[in-house]
């Protein structure tokens, strides 16, 4: 492999990576209400329904009570319906949480107002 065919594989080594750390950078921003950050990695090309140690980004707005971020994500086409391994949705966190404002907001956007986790609550 000649030196320019060595760039190309390590410009797309790098990229996947990058790719990796910014699933991960959506998850914590979203987390701390940060709706810059979340705008900027999105505009990275992130997929928006990725999980991160199982959970969404609109997972964790959603139990953190971050309502911009929130809004944010669904506007971007957040899938409000996710659920993780035990079956809980983002509305059954924001429930959970008691974040109101975030439960009515789901259920406009198409959220099961019966979903349950796997283990039968809720």
């Amino acid at each position: 492999m000649n030196f320019s065919g060595k760039k190309l594989l390590f410009t797309f080594l790098l990229s996947l990576s990058t790719l990796a750390f910014a699933d991960e950078s959506l998850i914590e921003a979203a987390k701390k209400g940060d709706v810059a950050a979340v705008s900027a990695v999105l505009g990275k090309g992130v997929d928006i329904n990725t999980k991160y140690n199982g959970a969404t980004a609109l997972m964790w707005a959603a139990k953190e009570g971050q309502d911009d971020v929130v809004k944010l994500l669904i506007a971007k086409g957040a899938d409000v319906t996710v659920e993780d391994a035990a079956g809980y949705s983002p509305l059954i966190y924001a429930s959970e949480m008691g974040h109101t404002d975030i439960v009515e907001l789901m259920l406009k956007h198409g959220a099961n107002a019966n979903a349950k986790t796997k283990n039968g609550k809720y």
